[in-house]
């Protein structure tokens, strides 16, 4: 599903263009992107490190069709292979899932011969903004690029500059926020980003589409009309539509450089989306007031919460952006918690106070030690 998405994403007026994948896996996203544009094979470029992968998307690329595309064996940060006269061929559509967890050599950046991190130099132990200024040196000034990356990429505080550069430079055209689950061996949440060189326009639209999914077994999967929404939210904006009320399950927000600027360059959908909800002031004593009158959840019934049961004093912080309570008991060791439990206790000690509505999180778990329930209830205060 996220590679149909990825090909609803890509301009669909382009005639004989080549397309690239730096980072080709098994070569799936490569061959699908490449028939849906009706690319011909010897437009269709691609590299990957990984030999039995190389070896796998050779064939994909024969069975496929594609049989004078250039693809080739090797790693595009260190030994990019794919060039013309001497410096880094361009492309008019790039899209990639690079990897997520892979170290790289950082330390060779500096020195790099094709100029490839202006916008900044990525740690070490973050390969993803490195493969994306592979890509956008990669890309023609007419070009798009789309990338499916680990959401930790839109806020790392280690990535901050490169953000920075990235929106002043005017090339991120579109976030969209993705469910966790969607890939095989990965729970980790994931974003595309949509970027384009020369853009007309300075905003950039943020898409939450977290909440359309349909899970099986654990794994999660975009649902048809999620992707449609998806696509068609997409395209209005390019086209500079009215984009009408958000839809269920696909909110969006667009956001020109100075709110991004106002958000320290943290790419997070929900800072975006979220800024459209309108929240009225709270008075805190009176909340406090009304506290014993919220509903009330059962403690005792959650085995993490237990620990907090016992005082009635309620403390306030801010995580992801919404403000929660949580009950602290006044006999607190931090040497006997749990890793759960400390998080709670030192996250109860700051007091963010803000425009929001109060939230209580509990877990229950089964005989065998695993999640049961994983609730949250929003209260709202007047």
């Amino acid at each position: 599903e996220v590679v149909s998405l990825i090909t609803k994403l890509i301009d669909g007026n382009r005639k004989n263009a080549c397309l690239c994948d730096p980072a080709s896996g098994s070569g799936t996203l490569l061959v699908e992107v490449g028939k849906k544009m009706g690319i011909r094979g010897t437009e269709l470029y691609g590299q990957e490190v990984n030999w039995n992968l190389y070896a796998l998307t050779k064939m994909n690329l024969m069975l496929n069709g594609f049989k004078g595309a250039t693809f080739l064996w090797g790693d595009s940060l260190s030994n990019p292979k794919l060039l013309d006269h001497g410096g880094l061929r361009k492309f008019d559509i790039v899209v990639s899932v690079p990897p997520f967890a892979d170290k790289w050599a950082a330390e060779e950046a500096y020195s790099d011969f094709y100029k490839r991190f202006k916008y900044g130099i990525p740690p070490k132990s973050q390969v993803t903004w490195a493969y994306i200024s592979h890509i956008l040196a990669s890309l023609r000034n007419d070009g798009q690029a789309v990338v499916v990356v680990p959401v930790g990429v839109l806020f790392r505080n280690t990535e901050s500059k490169i953000r920075e550069q990235i929106i002043e430079h005017n090339l991120l055209e579109a976030v969209i926020e993705l469910p966790p689950n969607l890939f095989y061996g990965a729970a980790i949440s994931t974003a595309i980003l949509v970027f384009r060189k020369e853009r007309m326009r300075t905003q950039t639209l943020f898409v939450d589409a977290r909440k359309g999914y349909i899970s099986n077994k654990g794994l999660c999967k975009l649902s048809d009309k999620m992707l449609e929404q998806l696509s068609n939210t997409y395209k209005k904006f390019l086209a500079g539509e009215e984009m009408g009320r958000e839809k269920k399950g696909c909110s969006f927000y667009i956001a020109t450089q100075d709110e991004i600027r106002h958000n320290k360059y943290d790419l997070k959908v929900i800072k975006y989306v979220e800024d459209k909800i309108e929240r009225k002031e709270i008075d805190v004593k009176v909340a406090l007031q009304r506290i014993d009158e919220l509903e009330v959840i059962n403690w005792e019934e959650c085995e993490e919460a237990r620990f907090f049961s016992k005082n009635k004093e309620i403390h306030f912080f801010r995580e992801d952006d919404t403000l929660q309570a949580v009950k602290v008991s006044d006999d607190a060791n931090e040497d006997k918690m749990d890793s759960m439990q400390k998080r709670y206790y030192l996250a109860s000690k700051f007091r963010d106070l803000g425009q929001y509505v109060l939230v209580k999180e509990y877990l229950k778990y089964d005989e065998d030690g695993q999640v049961q329930v994983a609730q949250t209830r929003l209260m709202g205060i007047e």
